[in-house]
Formats: structure tokens, C-alpha cells, sequence
């Protein structure tokens, strides 16, 4: 199965995240290391930060291969944070169906 994280429905325009590889379906698994799993968890970690803090998440990019859903190659993205609205996010990789 797909590893649980929030699934990224959309980047803020003004964020910083805009100009990484983050991209609109990707899981994001954790940031600054710690392991998230709900928007709660993201902004329990950003809530630690202050506007131009460095935020490093962890993520993949699913792929769809006739129905089924492989969990693609982790990649590490980092930006500075602006507000909590920087990555807009719902939902979870559980919606994915599983391979």
C-alpha cells in the first residue's frame, strides 16, 4: 500500500512552495522530519515557526498504472514559510485505491 500523508490538492500562488517540485497530487509524508499524517499534524510543526523559517517537506508522487496506485521515489522540498495557508492541502493518500 500507498505510505498515509496529506494529499496536496493546491499551492498557495504566493507561496514559496511555488517554486519547488511540489505538485498538485503529491503525499506529503513529513515536515522537518516529523511524520504527518493529517493537516493537524502540518500545522503543529508550523506553528513552531516564524514567517521566514525554513520548512523541509517529505513527500512522493503517486503513479496510476492500469487502476492501480504505485508509491513513487521520496523527494525532499524546502522553502521559507510565509503563513499556514502556504500549502493547501485535504484529504489523505488513504483515498488512494490500493495496488
Amino acid at each position: 500500500g500507498l505510505e498515509p500523508g496529506l494529499v496536496v490538492q493546491s499551492i498557495s500562488s504566493d507561496s514559496n512552495a511555488q517554486n519547488t517540485d511540489l505538485q498538485q497530487g503529491d503525499v506529503i509524508t513529513a515536515a522537518n522530519g516529523t511524520a504527518v499524517k493529517s493537516f493537524d499534524d502540518l500545522f503543529a510543526v508550523m506553528d513552531q515557526m516564524n514567517p521566514g523559517d525554513e520548512m523541509t517537506l517529505t513527500a512522493y508522487r503517486p503513479s496510476v498504472t492500469q487502476n492501480s496506485y504505485t508509491q513513487g521515489e521520496a523527494f525532499t522540498v524546502t522553502f521559507a514559510v510565509k503563513e499556514k495557508s502556504d500549502v493547501a492541502s485535504s484529504g489523505s493518500a488513504s483515498n488512494y485505491p490500493q495496488a
